[in-house]
């Protein structure tokens, strides 16, 4: 998405390029695959509780309280020593650009596309989904893997 000179329009666009996305720093957008294979070794959505690649807990800053706090997964191989943390950060909606889903589902965008569409992970705390298509012109979030 470009922002135009104003700062308020934006306007669409699809790279033409089906590879994944790579700053050639060593670093790389996880492909669908990847993102798969943390959830459960495959690429089936589902309760977390049922994922057998890492263990999958839903943290929240102050669970007294559900609209205080910082919400996410810590995932943990071990299922002790939290080595990934994904929050809740919600995503910019593609027709407003208003945020969305804030504290309640985490999106981010893999490097794999389809079309005009891409493959994301999306999180919440009843669900994972490996495997989300949407539109690429979603604000989702870019969570970069070491190579």
């Amino acid at each position: 998405m470009h922002i135009t000179a104003d700062g308020i329009t934006y306007s669409t666009f699809y790279p033409a390029t089906s590879d994944p996305v790579s700053s050639g720093t060593g670093w790389h957008l996880p492909n669908q695959n990847e993102w798969s294979s943390l959830y459960r070794g495959g690429n089936i959505s589902g309760n977390p509780d049922f994922a057998y690649a890492n263990i999958w807990s839903w943290y929240q800053l102050n669970p007294a309280d559900a609209n205080e706090g910082v919400k996410g997964y810590e995932i943990k191989p071990d299922g002790a020593t939290t080595t990934l943390f994904l929050p809740a950060s919600g995503n910019r909606y593609f027709t407003s650009a208003l945020l969305y889903r804030s504290g309640v589902g985490g999106y981010y965008w893999s490097g794999s596309i389809t079309g005009v569409n891409a493959l994301g992970l999306l999180i919440s705390s009843i669900g994972v989904n490996p495997t989300n298509v949407s539109s690429r012109g979603y604000g989702y979030a870019l969570r970069c893997a070491k190579n």
